[in-house]
């Protein structure tokens, strides 16, 4: 019985590990564009005198910066110590779960960028993402058996040859 915990804990702490830098990632950003939202007495994400931004694309891409030099070290954290601490197996070097882990948390910061413009207060990030994420979480599956069909159905009438795998890299590595 002990040998099956082992197996299993195993098997769900890197998913746990990586869900949980997502949901701090996401909820950190928007209840700070929920903060900024309403201090502002206009009620935007970019105050209207944008003439000290520059464009857009400074704007967005600085919070990315800041984001990332602050969640690259939870990450490290929890890709590379936590499960030595607990003496789980890990098949892959440092280096390869830090390249793995740089663009899965731009992809949350930008995911949560994205999420931030639908939240008006600071309290509907938490009900968008509560309510949101676990039925989310049940159709990953859904997704990527039917992600592989379409993605092969249309591959084989395109130019391209890409073999689609349905196997996470990250759990390849793990």
């Amino acid at each position: 019985m002990k040998q099956y915990l082992v197996r299993v804990t195993s098997f769900v702490l890197p998913a746990v590990l990586m869900l949980i830098v997502q949901q701090a990632l996401v909820l950190g950003i928007g209840l700070s564009a929920g903060t900024a939202r309403e201090s502002n007495r206009f009620q935007n994400l970019v105050p209207p005198d944008r003439r000290y931004y520059h464009g857009m694309f400074r704007v967005v891409f600085g919070k990315a910066m800041c984001y990332l030099m602050i969640y690259i070290l939870m990450g490290a954290w929890l890709t590379i110590i936590v499960p030595r601490l607990f003496h789980y197996p890990c098949l892959a070097h440092w280096q390869d779960l830090l390249a793995i882990m740089l663009p899965y948390t731009l992809a949350c910061i930008f995911f949560g960028m994205t999420v931030s413009c639908l939240v008006r207060y600071r309290e509907n990030v938490m009900l968008i993402m509560v309510f949101v994420s676990v039925p989310l979480a049940l159709m990953i599956e859904f997704v990527k058996k039917n992600a592989v069909t379409v993605t092969r159905k249309l591959l084989t009438h395109s130019e391209i040859s890409v073999t689609p795998k349905n196997v996470s890299l990250f759990f390849l590595l793990l």
